[in-house]
């Protein structure tokens, strides 16, 4: 993460981690503003942008072929 910009990525080949109510993303209590899926990622798993705050700007490569339950929820 960069701390001035606000700016995550998120690097990987293959399938994200799912994430659930009682399990959420690391990042979520963190006021985001950019995300940036890397190439190589396969999908956007459950929960795993849930309820992010001040996320203005999103890159999702073409590689993702699908989108999990409540994933941009909030």
């Amino acid at each position: 993460m960069d701390g001035k910009t606000q700016t995550i990525t998120i690097r990987g080949d293959g399938e994200m981690k799912n994430y659930n109510l009682d399990n959420i993303a690391p990042w979520n209590d963190i006021e985001i503003q950019l995300l940036e899926i890397e190439e190589g990622e396969l999908s956007i798993r459950d929960y795993v942008l849930f309820y992010l705050r001040g996320l203005w700007s999103i890159t999702i490569p073409n590689s993702i072929k699908a989108i999990g339950t409540s994933a941009f929820e909030g």
